[in-house]
């Protein structure tokens, strides 16, 4: 079962040379956490009772509230100014095994300005600007609502970030651009564990972290027109990503996790004829300290070096003015590169995906009707870094969406799973017994109604 109750409001006024702004969200969310369906070898759940609940008792409720005031300011035609600060706050409540109660607060100051520029005397514009986020959560663990915590943790964490981007016109067929990210963390985290509350006779008491961090993230590209409709273009880079305040708390090592990094290098080409649009790409990704959680031991860890090769593509065709298709794939190739796991495949990673769909203009603006289908293709078990597990089977499903815009008002409806197929897109295999595994099945066919309306 899911609940979802969302409201938005949006409040801008227009100054001569730019414009103020305040937006305003909430949203509130119920969600049933039934739990798995266990398959061995001799016995099927998802055959036998696939609507069935290990866990009946377990859901998540979730409250949340955003607010972010900005504003914006053109000097002149070529540099644009924008400065934004928010609130956010997540309240969560979950009953999973034990009664979860956190606090997720995060402050946000956020400048930044775009501006066009000569540089060396060839036309040039930058992005530049910084970021700040401070993150406070607060977090209890009971064994029933109204016991005492066993368990508190609580987390401070404060990234600052500055960045630039250029992109240069060397040539009037060819762009050259460069950014770079400078990141830095401070981080303190402990816990307070009550080995005689109830429930709390196995709690541990973690050594509290302080630790400050910098890192970087950079990135270097080249788009080259060849003719006005077929271009080709190349990059490479350093990525970066930070572990959340959530993910360190269920950490493997006393909230120390690593950021996770990439080297990154990626070619391709673009083909516009008008009626015909056509994109594909080839990259390969070395990944240091890959982020994942764990389901054997339930914690978050540093996976040990891993490697992502393949190919993108995505082709887009107007049969006319109201009529259109649309498609694409992917193949990805991940294996461990070091480590116990080397050359084996990374859990969860299809080799093949691909998605196709046909758009129709009922009526232009006010109903028009898409179709879409989405592939994915085998892939191995969470917890099958040793690749001896069958796989997760492949599936397709179709969606169907009707909707549009009359005046002020927006409409939908959808239908998700057309033909009601059973699938499921995650599951847990066992260590040691061949053939056992959990799996989580995704809902069958499913309706979809939305109505909204701009003030």
């Amino acid at each position: 079962m899911v609940r979802q109750r969302n409201a938005v409001a949006d409040v801008r006024y227009r100054l001569e040379n730019g414009s103020v702004y305040l937006n305003l969200s909430v949203d509130d969310q119920f969600i049933g956490l039934p739990g798995a369906r266990r398959v061995t070898l001799t016995s099927n759940q998802l055959e036998t009772d696939r609507r069935g609940a290990a866990t009946p008792r377990d859901f998540a409720e979730r409250e949340g509230i955003n607010a972010t005031i900005g504003a914006t300011h053109n000097f002149g035609d070529n540099l644009e100014f924008i400065l934004d600060g928010g609130l956010r706050r997540k309240t969560n409540h979950a009953h999973v095994t034990t009664v979860v109660d956190t606090v997720l607060s995060t402050l946000s100051l956020i400048p930044r300005a775009n501006a066009q520029h000569q540089l060396f005397g060839v036309p040039a514009r930058a992005t530049f600007g910084a970021d700040l986020y401070y993150s406070m959560y607060d977090s209890d663990r009971r064994n029933i609502a109204v016991n005492v915590p066993f368990n508190t943790y609580e987390i401070n964490q404060l990234v600052g970030a500055v960045y630039a981007q250029e992109t240069v016109a060397v040539r009037p067929d060819t762009d050259v651009s460069a950014g770079l990210r400078l990141v830095a963390t401070d981080t303190s985290a402990n816990n307070r564990a009550n080995t005689s509350a109830p429930g709390g006779s196995f709690e541990t008491q973690l050594v509290p972290l302080d630790e400050t961090r910098k890192n970087y993230a950079a990135h270097l590209g080249i788009d080259h027109r060849l003719t006005e409709r077929f271009a080709l273009f190349g990059r490479v880079g350093r990525g970066l990503r930070l572990p959340t305040v959530d993910e360190r708390v269920t950490s493997s090592s006393n909230f120390g996790l690593l950021p996770q990094t990439s080297h990154d290098i990626e070619a391709g080409f673009c083909f516009d004829m008008g009626q015909l649009e056509l994109q594909s790409s080839a990259y390969v990704m070395k990944l240091k300290n890959e982020l994942r959680f764990n389901p054997s031991t339930f914690t978050n860890v540093n996976l040990d070096p891993t490697r992502r090769e393949g190919v993108e593509t995505f082709v887009r065709y107007r049969l006319g003015d109201s009529l259109r298709l649309k498609g694409g794939f992917a193949y990805t190739d991940a294996e461990f590169r070091a480590g116990p796991f080397k050359d084996k495949r990374v859990p969860l990673v299809s080799q093949w995906t691909g998605n196709g769909g046909i758009g129709w203009d009922v009526v232009p603006k006010m109903a028009a009707l898409d179709l879409d289908v989405r592939y994915v293709g085998s892939r191995r078990f969470d917890n099958d870094q040793r690749n001896v597990q069958p796989l997760i089977p492949e599936y397709a499903v179709v969606d169907l969406r009707i909707g549009g815009d009359y005046d002020r008002f927006r409409w939908s409806l959808a239908v998700l799973n057309l033909f009601d197929t059973d699938y499921f897109d995650y599951g847990i295999a066992s260590s040691s017994t061949f053939g056992t595994y959990n799996a989580y099945p995704q809902p069958g066919r499913t309706f979809i109604g939305r109505v909204g309306a701009d003030f």
